[in-house]
């Protein structure tokens, strides 16, 4: 994996992050704890940096990341922990989803090809944008229409949840 530029480091990593991580704490706890959010999408994007010097196949980055995001959740977002890696998988399966989506829908567009994008940082950080703002209008669903995954989860593990909560 190549180093990341310092600019799409500072204009594409960090709000990629800082979304991933407002996307892993709504599914979670559908609030936007930006007290927790912006410490963990930091912190999600100096290990981001890091990771990405390791010779690592393409796509291990992201496994390796979905774990980094579900321990950081669990440290600092105090979220439990197989709600943690759960959630930060999920999370980090929408951005892989949204991110091909986008960039292939502009793409399609003709303006650009990836050898291109690849090449100019300008274009890498203009063509991370969109997939960036699909994560944060995910997140803000999430909260806005207080949907939750519990169903992923057996009733026995919604200890957290009242007696009546769990029988509606």
């Amino acid at each position: 994996m190549p180093q990341i530029p310092l600019l799409a480091w500072i204009f594409q990593t960090i709000p990629e992050c800082i979304a991933t991580a407002s996307l892993a704490m709504s599914i979670a706890t559908n609030e936007f704890y930006w007290n927790k959010i912006w410490k963990i999408g930091l912190a999600q994007a100096i290990i981001t940096y890091l990771i990405r010097l390791l010779p690592f196949t393409p796509g291990v980055h992201v496994i390796i990341l979905a774990a980094t995001l579900g321990v950081l959740c669990i440290h600092i977002g105090k979220i439990e922990m197989k709600r943690a890696l759960t959630f930060s998988a999920i999370t980090m399966a929408v951005l892989v989803l949204a991110e091909f989506v986008s960039v292939y829908s502009l793409m399609s567009l003709g303006l650009t090809n990836f050898e291109e994008m690849s090449q100019n940082i300008y274009l890498r950080i203009i063509y991370g944008c969109p997939h960036i703002i699909i994560v944060f209008l995910i997140a803000l669903l999430f909260v806005k229409k207080k949907l939750n995954l519990t169903f992923l989860f057996r009733k026995s593990d919604n200890y957290y949840f009242t007696e009546r909560e769990i029988d509606e």
